[in-house]
């Protein structure tokens, strides 16, 4: 009787060669194609011992999955319905659509030799078939599984499927001893959906396994920027660069009627699979995929998740599959055009998103966040001060619609922090941080923490974050901020110089330097540091502003001071306080300071630390005006 028939491409026989060989010498009784004789009817050869094989064992490579393959397709489909599917890949390859259900075994490599785990692995599998352990007659390959529930976990116990769930199918071959180290990186999934445009779909599945992983406390998992500025380095490059022990790779092919997604956990020190698995589902089963994805990497990586922990892998999703393509492309509208116009799309879309399901969390959160970013260019103080009202309030709603989802606080956070209720901002940033929140929270508390004048827990916060997402060109920036505010100049601008280098488009880094040379005294190398921003920029001419007072050039100045009224209005009144009190103008920058107060400048902030602002602080109607601020704490 046949124990095992092989399916493949007839052009993959000599690769395939060693595998059979194999298996017969550990007694597998096997037909291949290999046994026709020159006068058999072939058709009826292949028909009749696939039917008479108790496990089928389909070879997926470039030539079977590739066009001229129908037949090993069509011999996976009968094996599927007797539940004598057993898949391999000898190439890296995705199955076709509708055979991504049970995990593939990799023998991608594999030279021979009856000791290799991968080999050991495929065996164990094979030898459970031919024991008859296989699926419940009542669970089908084909079915779709309840909803929150990985196919590979509702079939464990039983055949293949249960192999693979415990660790026939990959984790096996890794030692169960200790936990592997838990750091991460999801690199940008591929776009194999044949359409350019999709792009965005790809990149957002990636953006959310990362949120996922995150919520996990054992996992450190290295932030979008990052992994997205290495995502043409090989494996082992890219875990170098990012610090991680581990890449998550994938893929995602989507049509109208169904999405598939696939992923890989490789090894960064050898690039060695991990784990890798493809999910076949309808487009409204996103959500399901990832959390089922999140749950595999952890256990492959020998971290046992508690109940409430998987609950946590969900938060803040939605199963409408049209929101959550919305939402995918708010966030592609902003990801390289940081304008107003390109927030207003995204605003748009995400409100879209909202009307499909009103209760969709990241959706929530991501609106909060637009709508305090759009506040922050609004052409007068009285419509920043209501845009954040407005950012507060959705925020509010995200953080009530998802409190454990991180992302719902940043919104809340940006918005307080402009409405000037900085003990709210500072409270709201450790929650979120609290949750998850990941190298975006810890930067957003590294900026108000040095606003503050709190520079030590400054440094923690943006180390921490620069350790989340290592490549991210902001993280320098904030460095040199918080060193700024921390009086340490020449520290400051090393660091913003260097940001300057490595990332000229950037303004920020240009201005720290300036205003560190200004505070150095260095006021010609400060101008010429302004020089490389935008003629108009703010930063631009009130820097410019203080270095021509303090070279006595009080003309040059006070024209700068006229460019900024012309062009800003009542929007940065914060910034003509800083040149009147570097200009020795103490009264007229308290005057500048009340007005602040009084329209809500946002600027005021960083009234706490500005060294801008150390020649007026022992004055009592700035002590004033930061009493009136409340407290911080």
């Amino acid at each position: 009787m046949v124990d095992l028939f092989v399916s493949y491409k007839s052009q993959d026989r000599a690769r395939l060669k060693p595998l059979v060989d194999a298996l017969e010498a550990d007694g597998i009784a096997i037909w291949w194609d290999a046994h026709i004789g020159g006068g058999d009817a072939w058709r009826e050869a292949i028909e009749q011992n696939l039917n008479a094989a108790r496990c089928v064992l389909v070879v997926w490579s470039k030539g079977s999955t590739g066009a001229e393959g129908h037949f090993v397709r069509d011999e996976a489909t009968r094996a599927q319905r007797r539940n004598a599917y057993l898949p391999v890949r000898i190439d890296p390859v995705e199955p076709p659509l509708g055979f991504g259900e049970i995990q593939a075994l990799s023998l991608i490599g594999w030279k021979g030799d009856r000791a290799d785990p991968q080999y050991h692995a495929l065996l164990t599998a094979v030898r459970a078939i031919l024991n008859g352990k296989r699926p419940p007659a009542s669970v089908r390959l084909a079915e779709r599984p309840r909803a929150g529930v990985d196919r590979r976990l509702a079939l464990a116990g039983g055949g293949v499927a249960a192999l693979l769930a415990a660790g026939a199918g990959g984790w096996a071959l890794w030692p169960r001893a200790e936990a592997k180290d838990a750091s991460i990186a999801v690199m940008p999934f591929a776009n194999l959906s044949g359409d350019p445009t999709q792009a965005y779909f790809a990149d957002g599945i990636a953006e959310e396994l990362r949120s996922a992983l995150t919520r996990i406390p054992q996992f450190t998992v290295i932030g979008r920027n990052s992994s997205e500025a290495a995502r043409n380095e090989d494996t082992r490059t890219a875990a170098a660069k990012l610090g991680v022990a581990s890449i998550l790779t994938g893929s995602v092919r989507r049509s109208p009627s169904m999405i598939r997604i696939s992923a890989q956990l490789v090894s960064g020190k050898d690039g060695v699979e991990h784990w890798s698995e493809s999910y076949d589902r309808a487009p409204g089963d996103a959500l399901e995929i990832q959390s089922a994805i999140a749950q595999s990497v952890a256990q492959a990586l020998q971290i046992r998740l508690l109940p409430q922990e998987k609950d946590l892998l969900s938060v803040g999703g939605t199963r409408n599959a049209e929101a959550h393509d919305l939402l995918l492309r708010a966030f592609d509208a902003t990801s390289l055009d940081d304008s107003d116009e390109s927030y207003a799309r995204a605003l748009a879309l995400v409100d879209s998103a909202l009307q499909l399901d009103s209760h969709y969390g990241e959706a929530l959160a991501h609106r909060a966040r637009l709508i305090g970013l759009l506040a922050e260019n609004a052409p007068t103080a009285k419509e920043v001060q209501q845009g954040m009202q407005r950012a507060i309030e959705a925020g509010r709603i995200a953080v009530s619609e998802a409190p454990k989802l991180a992302s719902a606080y940043s919104g809340l956070a940006q918005g307080l922090k402009g409405a000037l209720d900085l003990r709210g901002a500072r409270q709201i940033l450790e929650q979120g941080v609290a949750v998850g929140g990941g190298s975006t929270l810890l930067r957003g508390q590294a900026q108000i923490l040095s606003g503050l004048g709190e520079f030590d827990a400054a440094l923690r916060a943006i180390d921490l974050a620069t350790k989340l997402d290592p490549l991210y060109r902001t993280n320098l920036t904030i460095r040199a901020s918080v060193l700024y505010y921390g009086r340490r100049y020449a520290e400051a601008l090393d660091a913003g110089l260097k940001s300057t280098v490595l990332f000229p488009k950037v303004f920020f880094g240009k201005t720290v330097a300036g205003d560190s040379l200004n505070m150095l005294g260095r006021y010609r190398e400060a101008l010429s540091q302004y020089g490389r921003l935008p003629d108009f920029h703010f930063s631009r001419l009130t820097g410019e502003a203080i270095a021509l007072a303090k070279l006595g050039d009080l003309p040059g100045s006070d024209a700068r001071l006229k460019s900024l009224d012309d062009t800003y209005k009542d929007t940065i009144i914060y910034q003509f306080a800083q040149i009147r009190s570097q200009r020795g103008e103490a009264d007229v920058a308290c005057t500048m300071l009340e007005k602040a107060l009084a329209l809500r400048d946002a600027g005021l902030s960083s009234i706490f630390a500005d060294p801008f602002l150390d020649p007026i602080r022992r004055e009592a109607r700035f002590q004033a005006v930061v009493k009136a601020l409340g407290p911080t704490r």
